[in-house]
């Protein structure tokens, strides 16, 4: 099954189209929670481990770091430059 296109994941693809395939946090490109897990959900970014270069220390913290998949990116490709008008 084709997952839907709604407007929180139009905004999050958005928001990601410039970060490419490189892992990211959620806080730093405004993508978080819900919507991370939502993508996730859809095969559209994955958990990965923090870059070994990320922070010179170690912070205790849910925080994960993510990245876009090729469904990811391929749904990127695919979206238009309007938001849909349902969901």
């Amino acid at each position: 099954m084709k997952p839907t296109l709604t407007k929180p994941r139009w905004r999050a693809l958005k928001k990601l189209e410039a970060i490419g395939d490189k892992p990211f946090a959620g806080m730093e490109v405004g993508v978080k929670g819900q919507t991370l897990v939502s993508l996730e959900i859809c095969g559209w970014v994955k958990r990965v481990n923090a870059p070994k270069n990320d922070t010179p220390f170690s912070i205790k913290t849910h925080a994960r770091h993510w990245r876009v998949t090729e469904a990811g990116l391929e749904a990127i490709n695919a979206i238009n430059t309007n938001p849909p008008k349902w969901s």
